[in-house]
């Protein structure tokens, strides 16, 4: 066994040397002014610009547009800013539009796959909206939620931690709190509570 022997002021030397930040890193933080600032892309993953015809693929660093569609293979996922503390990420084989990208109003249509999104603070009357097949799904707190999209159109949201909220086909309001889910099937809906 090696034994190593350090003197107590190079000790103290050690301590007292400030870690590095990012910036001294040469990596600055950037904030966006807008939710869609892409944080993270791993896999293959397309974005449509303006939902054009067009197809490149998604980077890092890129904001997405009002308009833009992004399309994850199999092996694919994203992550891209909600609010500077806040993120939605988007899993493998899913097709998402985001329609609105201000703090104020965000709006992502999601027709397929699965989304997780994590919101740790949303300013005074914001609010994010996923729109999903069946109908529109409202986050206006801080929580954690999952919306999972199948290919026929059927969709489960999860609320983990927050609040949830959804109208039903008679234009009834209902809201999901902690631990709650429903399933949107095309005859309807089904409740169950208990993640």
């Amino acid at each position: 066994m090696r034994r190593i022997v350090v003197s107590v002021p190079a000790l103290l030397a050690c301590l007292c040397v400030p870690a590095p930040t990012a910036a001294s890193r040469g990596q600055e933080r950037v904030i966006s002014a807008r939710a869609g600032l892409v944080t993270l892309v791993e896999g293959e993953v397309l974005r449509r610009p303006g939902g054009g015809k067009e197809v490149e693929p998604l980077r890092k660093g890129v904001s997405l547009a009002d308009g833009d569609v992004v399309l994850t293979t199999e092996k694919g996922h994203a992550d891209w800013s909600l609010t500077p503390d806040s993120y939605l990420h988007v899993g493998a084989g899913a097709f998402v539009r985001a329609y609105g990208t201000g703090f104020g109003a965000m709006h992502f249509d999601v027709e397929r796959g699965e989304i997780l999104v994590v919101v740790r603070s949303l300013k005074d009357g914001a609010s994010l909206v996923i729109h999903t097949p069946p109908g529109q799904l409202t986050i206006h707190k801080a929580g954690r939620y999952l919306f999972r999209v199948a290919e026929d159109g059927e969709t489960e949201a999860a609320v983990a931690k927050g609040e949830l909220r959804y109208r039903d086909e008679r234009g009834r309001e209902f809201s999901l709190k902690k631990r709650m889910k429903v399933n949107f099937y095309r005859s309807g809906k089904k409740v169950t509570h208990g993640i």
